[in-house]
């Protein structure tokens, strides 16, 4: 999961920035749809590899805090359902519509495909959207981070948890009122690839060592 996080981090970067309208958003992907699709398959195999995560997590960390952890994997299994289900779609929409709209020889076809592609927009642009796609796994990832603390898998790793959780709802609280707040999302997009590179190491480790004395790791 994480590598798929890296990868799709390093074509994200190569095709950013991208545009908020619809009609400019089929214009700018006139070109980039063999990336878009790459990004898109890759984030939704992350998605579907995530809810398995913070069941690992949950299943480890369970002995601390059975409720917090019921929270946290409810936050972060429902993050992955939404974005499978709302996020990726739109986006694959919007990059099968920019092929249409390329082809389509009357402005009137044109037309349609970019309105089409601005209700898409609204969607992806929404206060919604930011809520799932960032809130919901920076609740998990604190409420994750508070438990490691006392368990088998440091403070260093559960201080990271927190503090990518922590940037995430800041950046979904405060961009209403400050616009460009990009390098919050990305700073804690970073945060969280690391954690969970971290904690997944350490689960690897544990194999089947559920039982591990907790706060045996203190990092």
């Amino acid at each position: 999961m994480v590598t798929g996080y890296v990868v799709a981090a390093g074509l994200y970067v190569a095709v950013y920035p991208f545009p908020e309208g619809g009609q400019e958003m089929l214009e700018y992907l006139s070109g980039k749809e063999t990336v878009w699709w790459t990004i898109v398959t890759v984030s939704a195999l992350t998605d579907v590899l995530y809810p398995y995560v913070a069941f690992s997590l949950y299943h480890a960390l369970k002995g601390l805090n059975r409720d917090v952890m019921l929270m946290a994997a409810a936050c972060m299994g429902l993050f992955a359902i939404l974005e499978l289900a709302i996020s990726w779609p739109a986006y694959a929409s919007l990059i099968s519509l920019s092929s249409d709209y390329a082809a389509a020889s009357m402005e009137l076809q044109r037309m349609t495909y970019a309105a089409a592609a601005d209700s898409t927009m609204a969607v992806i642009n929404s206060t919604l959207l930011a809520s799932y796609a960032i809130a919901l796994p920076g609740i998990g990832s604190i409420l994750v981070g508070l438990v490691m603390r006392r368990g088998i898998f440091g403070r260093t790793t559960a201080y990271l948890a927190v503090a990518a959780g922590t940037l995430a709802i800041v950046s979904v609280v405060v961009s209403p009122f400050a616009p460009g707040l990009e390098r919050t999302v990305i700073a804690a997009s970073l945060l969280t690839t690391l954690w969970l590179l971290l904690a997944g190491i350490r689960l690897w480790h544990l194999g089947g060592r559920t039982g591990a004395a907790p706060g045996a790791a203190t990092d």
